[in-house]
């Protein structure tokens, strides 16, 4: 008599997971990627941050008004990109603690039934991390070291000294196709305002 045992089917661990969602659709936030596998966002977010230091994935912090704040959206890593040997500085480990304290005084002063004033948000910054080799553009960006407000004009505002810096740019069209895939809605991206022209946009085939 011979007996078969059970089959053991073990699932696929959380970064595996990540990092297959990441290679079907590029460029998510931790949230998204959360809500598409079913996962809790905060420890989606942390588990990203594990894998970019191991240099599973590489993430870029792009500014959009919208939000109001930096979204920082993740893609799976090139073959041979190396783990990150940067480590906490004493100022983010200040400010960590800074913001860790002012989180618990705002949940005793919830559980107290005190009024709680929203901690200010900081004017959304435009920040690109070096990337691999892999991931360079073609050319230095034009916008490299301009007032990120330029780019986010109020709709009083002309936005002509932010497209007459992209009139110039070596990376405009990879900056532009960028924007599109990213479905941004603020913004002048490549020489085109994103809140006024955006249904204008075709891309060619």
């Amino acid at each position: 008599m011979t007996m078969s045992l059970p089959m053991t089917v073990t699932a696929p661990s959380r970064p595996a997971r990540i990092l297959a969602a990441l290679a079907e659709s590029p460029g998510q936030g931790a949230y998204e990627l959360a809500a598409a596998l079913g996962y809790d966002g905060r420890r989606t977010a942390a588990v990203l941050k594990r894998m970019q230091s191991g240099g599973t994935v590489v993430a870029l912090e792009l500014a959009r008004p919208g939000a109001g704040r930096p979204a920082r959206i993740y893609f799976a890593a090139p073959e041979g990109t190396p783990p990150l040997p940067r480590r906490e500085s004493p100022a983010e480990t200040e400010e960590r603690r800074r913001r860790a304290r002012v989180a618990q005084q705002r949940r005793r002063a919830r559980l107290a039934g005190k009024p709680v004033t929203p901690e200010p948000i900081a004017r959304p910054r435009l920040h690109l991390p070096a990337a691999p080799a892999a991931w360079r553009l073609p050319g230095e960006p034009a916008c490299s070291g301009a007032d990120p407000d330029l780019f986010f004009p109020e709709r009083w505002e002309s936005g002509d000294a932010a497209e007459a810096i992209c009139a110039g740019c070596p990376v405009r069209r990879c900056c532009l196709d960028g924007a599109i895939d990213r479905g941004e809605r603020f913004g002048i991206w490549g020489g085109v305002n994103f809140e006024t022209e955006r249904r204008a946009l075709v891309r060619p085939a």
